[in-house]
């Protein structure tokens, strides 16, 4: 079974603070991404890398992509 990202999780794996995910929601950055149960935000870990990657690949910004791996 597949294991799901919290907001929280989002903002460890990409160093940056949980109001950004939250804000990236609100703007349409994380399409397809996500869904959400209860109000509750959870992430497909794979599906985010995919689109963070595609979204990326449209600008000269670098997103910096953290997993339990690199720990």
């Amino acid at each position: 079974m597949d294991e799901f990202l919290t907001v929280k999780d989002v903002a460890v794996m990409l160093k940056i603070k949980p109001v950004t995910v939250y804000k990236w929601l609100r703007e349409g950055k994380l399409k397809g991404s996500y869904f959400k149960i209860g109000g509750v935000y959870r992430f497909n870990e794979e599906e985010l890398i995919v689109v963070l990657w595609e979204e990326n690949s449209h600008q000269n910004d670098t997103v910096n992509i953290y997993t339990k791996s690199d720990k």
